[in-house]
């Protein structure tokens, strides 16, 4: 089973369960599906705030990130696996105005751009990177 655990503090509206079947169709298409991780949609503070604390990035570079994903592995503390035999495999942080702005270039609706950046990040997780 995959499980999607969504973090939303600041209330943004998006259509969740297009996000989290983009998700698990990533996962699924990588032979991954005993899964859990969780999205949390953030504004542009909040987004540079994580990638100079976890990426140690300038302000600059920092806030230029439309969506953030953290394998459980690159944790530096221990991670504490959970009895219930789920692969908690790690986090995806998007940046809901990163999303409109480019929702807005792209022509695309903001929920399909939301989907594409949590496609990205899963592929991340999933160890697939672009050069």
């Amino acid at each position: 089973m995959i499980t999607i655990n969504f973090f939303n503090p600041n209330n943004f509206e998006f259509n969740k369960t297009l996000i989290k079947n983009s998700v698990i169709k990533v996962f699924q298409d990588n032979f991954i599906n005993n899964a859990e991780t969780s999205i949390a949609m953030v504004n542009t503070q909040e987004m540079t705030n994580y990638a100079k604390k976890y990426l140690n990035e300038n302000e600059e570079t920092a806030k230029s990130h439309p969506v953030l994903s953290f394998l459980k592995s690159e944790v530096k503390k221990p991670f504490i696996e959970p009895p219930d035999q789920i692969n908690h495999i790690g986090e995806i942080i998007i940046s809901y105005d990163k999303a409109i702005e480019y929702s807005k270039n792209s022509g695309k609706s903001i929920d399909q751009e939301i989907a594409s950046l949590a496609k990205h990040a899963a592929l991340h997780l999933c160890g697939i990177h672009h050069s």
